[in-house]
């Protein structure tokens, strides 16, 4: 068992098949608790909370003549409430289902404007319209991607590194390794659809077990960028490293057991 005294973000952990742009407060995710010296575990929080999502309720979902049953899989925010379509959904253009999310307004005037500007522009956006009385978006999903402090490379990685404090080795293994992946993938969405995302913290990067493919997701605080230049690739590799290794969700902090 570790003492955390600073346990941040580290173990968010998303559920089943994670979701493409859930905003912040949405993401289908399990937090460790972030303040105080708790007690932590890594198998025995993968074990409750790594393998699926709690089930809150079911729904039917109907737009453009197509109806899909739904499976509410988060319940953070005040705002809008989050679905997994669990036949999956065309995308435009298509006959064959692909996995899906779908999102709905809690009141009938709540809108996604944003949302849909920016996963229409970078080809995410599956459908969207008005069933009872709500407006909805469904929009693309990845299946068989976590938070970093879930996946096989963080436990034989960079947890040993943790364990015994040597916070500044783990900064360094993942800043040569990773944040070049996470900056590759913002320069992808500049260089085919001039979509820059703009908060590129640890719960907006999804990874495969291995770490070797990240996927951004939470897409609503976007900007338009007509190029990637250098003052755009320190802009955002400034980002990620804070964010990543200094900030509130840093993802590297010491778990080494006090002195007896």
């Amino acid at each position: 068992m570790l003492k955390l005294q600073t346990v941040l973000n580290l173990a968010l952990l998303v559920c089943g098949a994670a979701a493409l742009s859930v905003s912040s407060n949405e993401r289908m995710a399990r937090m460790l608790p972030s303040d105080g010296q708790v007690t932590f575990n890594p198998k025995l929080n993968q074990q409750a909370f790594g393998t699926g999502c709690l089930v809150f309720a079911d729904a039917t979902l109907t737009l453009n003549g197509i109806t899909r049953n739904l499976t509410r899989v988060s319940e953070q925010g005040n705002t809008a409430i989050t679905y997994s379509v669990n036949e999956g959904w065309p995308p435009p253009g298509s006959t064959t289902n692909a996995i899906a999310y779908a999102k709905s307004g809690r009141t009938s005037g709540q809108t996604f404007t944003d949302e849909i500007k920016w996963l229409g522009r970078i080809n995410q956006l599956y459908a969207q319209g008005r069933f009872n009385n709500l407006n909805w978006i469904v929009f693309q999903g990845v299946a068989n991607k976590m938070h970093i402090a879930s996946t096989a490379y963080f436990a034989n990685v960079l947890l040993p590194l943790l364990r015994v404090g040597n916070v500044e080795a783990c900064k360094t293994q993942f800043r040569n390794n990773k944040i070049p992946l996470i900056v590759a993938q913002a320069k992808y969405y500049v260089d085919n659809f001039q979509v820059l995302h703009s908060d590129l913290h640890p719960g907006n990067v999804l990874w495969d077990n291995q770490a070797t493919s990240p996927t951004l997701i939470d897409w609503g605080t976007a900007k338009d960028t007509p190029s990637w230049t250098t003052a755009v690739a320190t802009q955002v590799t400034n980002q990620v490293e804070f964010s990543h290794l200094t900030g509130s969700e840093a993802i590297c902090v010491d778990l080494s057991e006090p002195a007896p």
